[in-house]
């Protein structure tokens, strides 16, 4: 991955001084779309059936989120295989 789920101390953007090669999220989208953290919260509108956006990052049932936690258990097991090939 390119970048840790965890926001930049500094704020991101022209404040840290790391820029692009900060390893940490520099704005709210790229945190809610890392894939460690996509789909693992609720949307608040799913209940009222108002959620009108298509690229949403929060699940709207119970199978998003169980598919989304698939996924993210997928991930870190390549991330954890591919990071025991680079210490061989």
């Amino acid at each position: 991955l390119a970048y840790f789920n965890e926001k930049c101390p500094y704020g991101g953007g022209k404040t840290c001084p790391d820029g692009d090669n900060c390893d940490k999220c520099h704005n709210e989208k790229e945190y809610m779309y890392h894939p460690l953290v996509y789909m693992t919260t609720e949307c608040r509108h799913h209940r009222t059936r108002q959620c009108q956006n298509r690229t949403c990052a929060f699940y709207h049932s119970e199978g998003q989120r169980k598919e989304a936690e698939e996924n993210r258990e997928e991930l870190l097991i390549e991330l954890a295989e591919t990071e025991r090939r680079l210490k061989e």
